[in-house]
Formats: structure tokens, sequence, C-alpha cells
């Protein structure tokens, strides 16, 4: 029996394994816990075999007969046996001692560990000796320990300064103790921040910002009552921080130079982390502008943005005026440096207006401003348009926030039209949207990527016209209703572009049917959707997918038979909870699947209740909460979850589908660029890798930032990106608790990337062409589209040596897809492209039985010579085509089924024809078994030399592998040269040949190891928190792998994933040591002739010949 805590635990696999390890079975538990092993070999030539019998679960700490937590101490048993049982451990605890660097223990220090694969999270407080034990926690092999602690920074263990450098903690053998988690403060940056004369403090409350050009990493904190700062937690190595103080209207921007505080970014110096230097600033008063701003008519107005910036320094000074006058101004700004400024008023809804000041030795004071209303318009006529019939102008642009529209009513006549209040900016798109007329873009487009730009930036545009074409097709039908549920719908009308045309809305109240009817329209074919409110949206003719409707032809006449059943299809129902239980009212519901690409949306009542109807019979919907300025949260049975990846999928038809919000707190602060200056529209981002959330906002016009809804958590990593339009390179700031009223950011302006896209061959512009340009070192992604004159510029961006640039023209364009790698950047750069002409490879992609058609499949075609891949997607026909390909002669082109064996042909030129005729898959499965149990994450692959391809697949939970899509037959013949390999960190890779689809391959990996000690040529053992040793393992003189001594105080290494019967050579690396061969006695020697051969199973104590710790 398998008993837990005293309750009888069903569905748990229980494994014998023969002492060879050359054949084991199994059997589950029943509901009882009682299992039977059967059909197991008793007797070899008359002599008991003798087994082992252990458990390996995800659920439960590992444990072998007799309650033994390792396989070596396992009991040996005969077959017959009975009462075989197992107690099984239900959680497991961590324990140990936290520590500073120079072992000395820390009180009061929250420890937490998180489990990214089980979502498990559990906390403890050290005590006054510095231990602590996290208690009961869910089985796993990854928890990762991180330590907070007061005057110290986020550290997580071991000696690792983020969670992807963490030593994940194994506990599915059960508990761990007698860790050791130690904190170090690391870089330290520190200084006093005083009064112009150097000698008086400026007291607390003055933020202190650091910067590094190297990481694009910041940094800030705030002075104490006697103006100290101390930033921890920074990379020793690096040598480039920027110190500034910019947070007081009272005080110029200052920057530490140690020849004296500078009040120029430039004149700032760059220094390193130092325990002894102290950086001290001296902050000093400047000069001050003041004035009023009104209208023409003397009103005082409010919130307009006053800036001065210096023309001949690097002066720079705003505020936002007020709405009453003090001493005859409503604005003044404060702390300015000597210099010629040019002061400017700018606000949206009126005209920008600039003076230029002088500021020398006095303030400068009634510096008035009288603006007039922002008249850059956009006008033009309507022709047309019928009596009755309602159309909307939409004025947008991409580099403003200003969105405007004009309402217009038919009459049978011209109608002009003007839309005011727009800024002066020259990318302005007018789209015409109405429910009567067919949609539009100026000029005269149906897309609105086709759109033509029009330009603002220096006067009013007239003469934006729109001619609604004569039109006289109807679309009409009737819609049937299955159920009696009162409901709307949304009949919609869309090209055979898949661009919106128009609609209708059509009212059910329990009458059958509901007729439609969707006038003036223009001859041509239409696709035809209906949404229901209530039910399940339907495209014409009953297709799921826009892909699977049927298109209707309406170039000749009206259409007057499109009918529609619509069917009430399935529902998901719940409630959503405010953290103290109350309703969450007015809460967006979004229901969502993979499979079928559908999606469905509601919102909650004022009891918090949300019913979701019309869904597919599918059992993959996941359930996601959209609250204003909160991520979004989504359904998982054991409590809402912020990460998609760990949403629970949930069966339709299913009641009680509950979320309830968590704690919320808030991260806010301001960013500025290097002179103090607002810098509004700056995008921040807030990560947290515990929670796996990703959340975000802007900044305002005074540069400030509130970031509600985030969870209060520790390890929020937030970023300032700034768009693709500014000069501004990103930021970030590490280790930030929620709430947090005071992370400011400092930015500093970076390098561009411009130039011009035209044709290679008649060398004219190419407008509206999407230009991508990455980094990886930068964590850099962006994407601009060229102007009517092919230009494009990326700004703000950082050194580096990897940036990559591509482009990928539409599908309908006639270029072929340009790319460049490896691209420095270390100061602005020009690269001018030309595109040329692009061909395509089509085909069909068919059953090899019966020649019918496959659709949804990925068909990809790679050059070599070109370093170029693309890719399409097999049609309802079977049709693909894989477009925008330079021309070249080795395109290996593949088709990527699921359910069917791939195919590749090679030496393709682009401008070909590629047909697949396809055979079902067949598969090779089976099970990867350590000594410990099943494995899970095993990769294994299955490749074949006749067919010159592989597949792969990796074990679950339970350490099955199903290898599918593997090709049968070859021109008749079986295909039975696969090789099944399995591949397992720590563990040597295993493979099986010669076989064949259908067969089982099971595996049993052995962990074959090499380990030692290391120690100086005094013998003394590698020391807690020493150097960092490497040994390196090299098998007839070629490197194979590496590890890393323990820095626990035992000098111990195990290098793992040896082949068995093999001879290793190894070589130890140590700063001050060098690197030493492996002799035979162990001893560090020079010459690989005089190294030792080592094998698996050795024990190895390694000394250096010379030098000690």
């Amino acid at each position: 029996h398998v008993t837990a805590d005293g309750e009888n635990i069903s569905n748990i696999w229980v494994t014998a394994i023969d002492e060879n390890l050359e054949w084991f079975s199994g059997a589950l538990t029943d509901i009882s816990g009682a299992y039977s092993i059967c059909g197991i070999v008793a007797e070899k030539q008359n002599i008991p075999v003798k087994y082992k019998v252990y458990i390996s679960s995800s659920k439960y700490p590992y444990i072998a007969y007799n309650q033994v937590k390792s396989f070596e101490n396992a009991l040996f048993i005969e077959a017959g046996q009975t009462g075989i049982d197992f107690q099984l451990q239900t959680g497991a605890d961590i324990s140990g001692v936290i520590m500073d660097n120079r072992g000395e223990e820390l009180a009061g220090v929250k420890i937490t560990a998180s489990s990214v694969s089980n979502d498990s999270v559990g906390t403890a407080t050290s005590d006054g000796y510095g231990n602590f034990t996290i208690t009961n926690l869910p089985l796993s092999n990854d928890y990762i320990l991180k330590a907070e602690a007061v005057d110290y920074p986020i550290g997580y263990y071991n000696n690792a300064r983020t969670p992807v450098s963490a030593t994940p903690v194994n506990i599915h053998k059960g508990n761990i103790s007698d860790l050791v988690f130690i904190l170090n403060k690391r870089g330290v940056i520190r200084g006093y921040v005083k009064l112009d004369d150097g000698i008086q403090s400026a007291g607390a409350g003055h933020w202190v910002n650091i910067w590094s050009q190297t990481t694009q990493i910041s940094n800030n904190c705030v002075t104490d009552t006697q103006g100290m700062y101390e930033i921890i937690g920074l990379d020793e190595n690096i040598t480039d921080y920027v110190i500034s103080v910019n947070d007081n209207n009272e005080y110029m921007p200052a920057y530490y130079n140690s020849n004296g505080t500078a009040y120029k970014s430039d004149d700032a110096e760059h220094v390193s982390p130092s325990e002894t230097v102290f950086r001290n600033i001296n902050l000093s008063t400047g000069y001050s502008i003041s004035g009023k701003v009104t209208d023409k008519n003397a009103n005082i107005l409010p919130n307009i943005l006053i800036s001065a910036v210096s023309i001949d320094s690097e002066g720079w000074g705003y505020v936002l005026s007020k709405n009453k006058l003090t001493d005859g101004y409503n604005y003044k700004i404060d702390a300015l440096p000597p210099g010629i400024y040019e002061l400017c008023a700018d606000a949206d809804d009126y005209l920008k207006q600039c003076k230029t000041i002088s500021l020398n030795s006095n303030n400068q004071n009634s510096i008035d401003f009288e603006l007039s209303s922002n008249v850059r318009s956009i006008s033009g006529n309507v022709y047309g348009l019928k009596s009755g019939q309602r159309i909307v102008l939409w004025a947008h642009s991409d580099s403003s926030d200003v969105i405007k529209n004009k309402t217009l009513i038919g009459n049978n006549s011209d109608i002009a039209y003007e839309i005011e209040g727009l800024p002066a900016v020259s990318d302005f798109i007018v789209e015409l949207i109405s429910s009567d007329v067919a949609y539009q873009v100026y000029n005269q487009e149906k897309n609105v990527n086709n759109a033509a730009l029009i330009d603002l930036s220096t006067q009013n545009q007239t003469n934006i016209d729109f001619q609604v074409a004569t039109a006289n097709i109807t679309l009409s039908g009737n819609i049937t209703f299955d159920s009696d549920t009162h409901q709307d719908a949304w009949v919609n009308i869309s090209d055979s572009q898949k661009n919106f045309i128009k609609g209708t809305y059509i009212r059910f109240k329990g009458v059958n049917p509901v007729e439609f009817q969707v006038t003036d329209l223009e001859k041509g074919k239409y696709i035809v959707s209906v949404w229901p409110s209530k039910s399940k949206p339907q495209y014409y003719q009953n297709a799921e997918t826009i892909d699977e409707a049927t298109l209707i032809n309406a170039t000749e006449n009206s259409v007057n038979n499109i009918d529609f059943t619509i069917i009430e299809g399935a529902f998901i129902n719940g409630y959503i909870y405010l953290p103290d239980g109350q309703p969450a009212k007015n809460i967006y519901i979004f229901v969502s699947n993979k499979t079928a690409h559908f999606w469905a949306t509601t919102k909650t009542d004022t009891n918090g209740y949300y019913v979701v109807n019309g869904l597919n019979e599918d059992n993959d919907y996941i359930v996601e909460a959209r609250r204003d300025r909160f991520p979004p949260l989504y359904y998982h049975e054991d409590g809402s979850v912020l990460a998609l990846a760990q949403a629970k999928a949930v069966s339709v038809n299913t009641s009680n589908v509950n979320l309830t919000y968590y704690t919320h707190a808030s991260v806010s602060g301001t960013v500025q660029n290097s002179n103090g200056y607002p810098l509004s529209g700056i995008r921040i981002i807030a990560e947290s890798t515990g929670l796996k959330l990703l959340h975000a906002c802007y900044t305002l016009n005074d540069g400030s930032y509130v970031m509600d809804g985030l969870p209060v958590d520790s390890d929020y990593l937030i970023k300032a990106i700034p768009s693709n339009r500014s000069v501004y390179q990103p930021q970030t700031v590490l280790d930030i608790i929620a709430p947090d009223n005071s992370v400011h950011f400092v930015l500093y302006e970076g390098h561009s990337v411009n130039g011009i896209v035209t044709s290679a061959n008649e060398g004219k512009a190419i407008n509206k062409t999407w230009v991508n340009l990455s980094s990886i070192n930068n964590d850099i992604f962006k994407r601009v589209k060229t102007n009517i004159k092919g230009e494009y510029i990326f700004k703000g961006l950082p050194e580096g040596n990897d940036y990559a640039m591509y482009i990928t023209p539409d599908e309908t364009s006639d270029y072929a897809s340009w790319h460049k790698n490896e691209i420095t950047v270390t100061s602005d750069y020009i690269q001018n492209i030309e595109l040329e002409y692009g061909l395509e490879i089509t085909g069909q992609i068919v059953q090899t039985n019966d020649q019918s058609p496959i659709p949804n499949i990925l068909v990809t075609a790679f050059s070599q010579d070109q370093d170029f891949i693309s890719s399409g997607m097999s049609g309802i026909n079977g049709a693909y085509s894989v477009t925008n390909l330079p021309y070249a002669t080795d395109y290996v082109v593949t088709a990527r089924p699921e359910d069917f064996a791939e195919q590749s042909f090679k030496n393709q030129v682009a401008g070909s024809i590629v047909n697949f005729s396809l055979d079902q898959g067949g598969i090779i499965s089976g099970y990867v078994y350590t000594l410990n149990g099943s494995m899970k994450g095993a990769s294994v692959n299955a490749c074949t030399n006749m067919l010159q391809v592989c597949e792969s697949s990796s074990s679950d939970e339970m350490g099955y592998y199903e290898i599918s899509g593997l090709k049968q037959l070859w021109n008749g013949i079986t295909v039975n040269d696969y090789v099944v390999t399995a591949y397992a960190i720590g563990y040597p890779d295993h493979s099986v040949g010669q076989k064949k689809v259908g067969d089982t391959v099971n595996f049993t990996l052995k962990s074959n190891e090499l380990t030692g000690t290391i120690s100086d040529s005094s013998g003394a053992l590698l020391p807690q928190n020493g150097k960092t040793v490497w040994i390196k393992v090299y098998k007839n003189g070629s490197y194979l792998t590496k590890a890393k001594a323990q820095k626990d105080g035992t000098g111990q290494f195990t290098v793992k994933g040896l082949q068995a019967d093999t001879a290793y050579q190894l070589k130890v690396k140590a700063s001050g040591f060098g690197q030493k061969w492996v002799g035979t006695d162990g001893t560090g020697v020079d010459n690989v002739v005089d190294a030792g051969e080592f094998m698996a199973g050795d024990v190895i104590s390694f000394r250096f010949a010379t030098g000690v710790w």
C-alpha cells in the first residue's frame, strides 16, 4: 500500500528494477492505495532475481523501499513478496543560515522560495542567528531562493544577482538543510550632497541618480538627514557610472567630478564603485524666469508647459503654469545657470510661442505669453453622400496623441467639412467610418496601411476630399436563432481582402427569422458574418473562421439570400471578486482559445457575475479579466495568476470560473533628460520574474508617471522605454519593491541609424515599408516605416556591435526581403538600402493515398547562400506560396506538418514550383528513466540516414515520450534505420539504432560521474566564498565539458554526463594559480603528457603544486 499522512494515495506509479538495472516493470496504485507489480522474472538459471522498488513522483519526495531516500540504500527484495508498503512525505522543507560576506549572521531577512514549474511560493524570516526554514513546499527541482534585507541588495542563492543566474534547489528527494545563503553589498557608490559652500549639508530628501552607458541600468536613492547617500548592489567591474542630483527646482542639475561639482552632463566624471572614496556633490542655486500666460482675451491659462532651454550651455528647466497669479506671475522656472535661453510656451490646444531670454546676473521677471489657439486644420469636401447617410471622419497621427473627428449627415449635396485643433505634425491620416457607406481612408484607399499622409507641419491642408462612390448593391438575408434568448447581433461586411466595409445591427426578440439588409455597397465580392451578443458568431456559409468563409459574389447584382442559422453555443460563467471579497463590477472578461483562434468578451454586472455565451465546443479556453490600470488577470483553479503561460485551460459549459484580485500597490516617479527637462510619452514597464508579470504606463507632460495595479512584491524591474521617435536611450532600474513613489529616471541621448530605401533597378524611393532593427545584447527591437521619400531613422540607440537590420516587404510587394547582421554602432550610422525584385516558390500539398489537398501546413524555404529563411501556409485547397524571396539556387523547401511525415526538397531555385505528397506519419515512443525514477524533460530524437531527416520530442512527468510524424516508407521500402537518442542534462547520451515506426524504445540513463576535491599546495581545501575554480574535462585531447567547484568550504566538485569505460583527462583553472592538468597522483602538472587518465566513478583529490588560497 501507498499512503501519505494516513490517507491512501491512488494513481502513484511504483517501479521495480532488477539488480543489474537491465529490466524493470511497475504498476499504478488503485483507489485504496494498493498496487501489484505482475509478470516480473522470479528466477534466472534457478537463482532468484533481486529487485529494488521505489516511487519517483512529481508530487512526493523520492522514496525507495524500505523508507529510504536514495536508490543506493534501498533493500533488495525477491518476486512474490508482499507488504512492500510506502509512507510518502507530502511536502519538503528548505532550511539553512543567511550571513553576509564577512560571515556575520543576518537576522530579520525575508527568504522566499519560488518554483516556476509548479507556481509554488514559500517564505520565512531568519532568526537572531540567521537561521531560516521554509516549510511544506510542494515538490519541485527548480526552487529559486531570494533574500531581502535592509542595507543589502536583493540576492539569490547561490551568490547570484538575478533569478536567471541563481542556483535552483531541488527538493524532489525530500528536505534540504544546511544551506549557506550569503548576501553581499557588492559595489558601492556613496557620498554627501552639500550646499554651494561645500560645508553645509543639503539635508534629507535629495534624489541621487547613477547611470551606466555600458549596462543601460540606472539606480537612485535619497539622502538622509546628514545629506549622505549610498547606492549598493553595483557591478564592481563597471567604470562609467555617472552620478547626478536633479530632483529639486531650487538647485541646478549637478554632476559628480573629483575636481569639483560639474553643472553640465558632458563634464560629469565616469567612476567605478568604491568602498573608500566618497563622491560628494555641491548644489548651487541659479537664476529664475517668471511671468504670466494668458489667451488673447487676457484669461489666465493653466497647465501650459513653459520650458527654458539654453542656447549656449546645458541649462534647462520647465514648469506648468498655474490657474492663478502669485506676485503677478503664474509660472516661474528656478535653478537656471547663466546663459541665453529659448523660452517656449507649448500646449496641444495652442500654437507654440518662443522668446529669447538672457540670464547673466539677474532674474528675469514679467516674461509674459499671449497664446493663440492652435489653428492647424484639415478641410475638404465629401461628395456623393445621400440624404440621411451618416459618416464620421477621424483624423489621427502616429507622432501625436491628438485624435479628432467630425460627424456629417448627408443631404444629397456636397458637404464641406473642417477638422480643427490639430497639432503641426506631418503624418496625419483621415479615415471615413460609417454604417451607411463603405469604409475608406484618404486618398481613396480601403486599407489604412495604404493611407496618404497629410502634412500639417507648416500649414493647414485643404482639398482633402472624399468621394462616396455611387453604389446600388444590397446584401440581405434572414437570420434564424435556435434559442429564445433575446439578443442583439452585428452583421459585418468585409471585402475579399478582409478590409471592413460597413455593417448593421439587428435585434432578436424571440421571433424568427430576423431580416437584415445592408445597402449602398459597390459592386464586388464580400465576406458576411454575424456577431450575436449571446450566441456563436458565424461566417457565411456556416464557417467558423474568415479563411473558411464563402465569398458573396456581388460583382453584377445585389444578393438577397444570404441566410444564417445561429446556434446558441456553449458558455463559461463565474464571478470576479476584489481582495476583500466584494464583487468587482464593470470588469471586462476576455475568453479565447488557441486551437480555433476564437474569442468572446463580456462585462461583469453589479454582483461581479459574468457569462460568456456562444462558445465553440472546446476545452482549452483561457479566461482573462481586464481592469483599468491593472495587468491582465488569468484564471487558474488554484488561484488567479498574472502570466498567460500559467493560466489553466477551461472547458465549455463550466460554471464558477472565478477570479479574485490581489492587494495592489503602485510605483511612481519621474523621467527627465540629463539637463532636468521632463520627458512625456515615455513608456514605463514593470517586470516581475517571480510573478511572470509585465505591466506598463506612460509619463505625463511633466515627466511624472504612476503605475497602479501592481501586486506587492520585491523583484520588480522598471524600464523607461522612449518611443522610436525619441533621441533618448532606454534605461532600467532593478530591485524595486512596490509600493515605491521614488523610481526616477535620467535619460541620456543615444546614437541614430538612418538611410533611404530604394529599388535596386530603378532607384525610386520605396514608401511605407517597415524597417526593423534589433540588438540582443542591448535588448533592443525597433521598427519604423519609411516616408514618402523612402527615408527612415532610428534614434536613441546605445552603443553595440551586434545590431541587425531587416526588411520583410508585404506579401503583395514586388520586392525581396533584405537583411544585414553584425552592425557596429558607436556613433550615428548611415545605412542606405536597395531592394531587389522578389521571387516566390509555390506549389500544392496533397495526401499520397487519395491526392486530397492538405490545408494549414507550414512550408519553409531556407537559403544558406543568402542566409535567409521565409515561410508560407497552405490554404484550404492545399496551395501555398512563399513570397519575397531573394534569388538563390540552394533553397531547401520543407513541409512541416504535425500529423504527417515531414518532407524536404533541396537545391530549389527561387521562382520554381515545388509540390508535396505527404504520407500519414507514424510514431516511435517509450519511457526515459534514471536510477531515481522517471525522467521529465529529456529530449529524444529519431533520425534516419535513409531520409536525412530528424524529429524530436521530450519526456513528460512519467518519463513518456512520443515522436510523431515519422515516415514509414520510402519508395515502397520500410524505413528501419531510425536511430533514437535520449539527451538529458547531467547524463551521457544514449542511442538505440535500427528502429522503425511503431517500435517502443525505453531508456534507463545512468549519471556517470567523476568527483573529487580541490586543495592548494598546503592541502587546504577551497575555502567558503573562495576563488572560482573550474574543472575542465578532455577526451583524447578534445574539450568536452566543465564543472565548478563548490564554494561551501568542502572544495568538492562533480562532473556529470560522462560515458562509462572511457578515459578522460582533467584540467583545473583558478585565478592566481593558472591552469594545471591533473597528474596521476592528483597533483597539478603543466604538460598534458604528464596528465593522468580517469574514468567515471573515480574520486580525485587534486592539489596545486604551488600557491595557497
